[in-house]
């Protein structure tokens, strides 16, 4: 075999030969299935309106990973719920009314005659109520968030007044007279007993309006607690040379009823008994 008898010389006509034909058997099949279909209209081509380069990032096509997502949903419940901590440490929370509660500030009568406030842990002491008025004798009520006081005219109690737990809003609350005063669990109400006359009153003073309601309680009606948890009143009476009778009015004044078989010292029991709440 000569150098010009080598098979690289006959490669081409090989491949030839063996390669398939150019036009596949199916071609007439696909031009009938492509003469059946309407072309594409020209405006649904994206390509005619954007840029090539950004028709074709496959990035757009992509679905957002969840995973993500996930965790800046759980970040933001998270700070909600701190900024909701946040806000309700920042409130005033008063004390229940009955149980154990910590110890808050001490109000005390100076001898200038004012009110004032001291608080233990700091040492500190506050002026709630000066000025040349002569105020004694402040009580708080049951929720820390009022008090009332007593102001003095020359030398003699003048009336009874009231004022927010830090000295605002002072106003006069009885002018004659106070036998007993007593305030409710949530401070809103107030249950007094003035001496018209040399005649005892019952009365129930709102706190915010100033209004009051007079509680006709029959003569010698002393001592009148509010009845934890309810919206009762329960008092005694003792008429002159008559016996003690202990009884539960609702706070309208309605359906007085008489507690019988109680003893003159039950009625500190029936104030603060837990069945009182039931």
């Amino acid at each position: 075999m000569s150098a010009f008898d080598r098979i690289e010389q006959r490669m081409p006509e090989l491949m030839a030969d063996l390669a398939p034909a150019s036009v596949p058997d199916y071609f007439d099949d696909m031009l009938r299935q492509a003469g059946r279909m309407r072309q594409r209209p020209a405006w649904a081509s994206l390509e005619r309106w954007l840029p090539m380069d950004v028709v074709a990032r496959p990035v757009l096509l992509r679905a957002p990973a969840l995973r993500p997502l996930l965790v800046l949903l759980l970040v933001g419940l998270l700070v909600a719920a701190g900024l909701l901590l946040f806000a309700g440490s920042q409130r005033t929370r008063l004390p229940e009314p009955f149980g154990l509660a910590r110890n808050g500030v001490i109000l005390l009568g100076t001898s200038e005659e004012d009110i004032v406030a001291f608080d233990p842990v700091t040492g500190t002491t506050t002026t709630l109520i000066g000025g040349p008025t002569r105020d004694i004798a402040p009580w708080f009520s049951r929720d820390g968030s009022k008090f009332m006081f007593v102001r003095l005219s020359g030398d003699e109690i003048g009336s009874y007044w009231l004022a927010n737990a830090d000295g605002s809003d002072a106003r006069a609350i009885a002018a004659e007279p106070v036998d007993w005063f007593e305030f409710d669990d949530a401070g809103m109400r107030i249950l007094l007993v003035r001496l018209l006359d040399g005649e005892a009153e019952s009365s129930v003073v709102d706190v915010a309006s100033g209004a009051s309601t007079v509680l006709h309680l029959g003569d010698g009606a002393r001592a009148l607690y509010w009845r934890p948890g309810h919206d009762q009143i329960l008092y005694k009476t003792s008429p002159e040379g008559g016996p003690t009778d202990f009884y539960l009015v609702n706070a309208d004044g309605s359906n007085a009823r008489m507690i019988e078989g109680v003893s003159p010292d039950a009625i500190n029991d029936a104030q603060f008994s837990p069945e009182a709440h039931s």
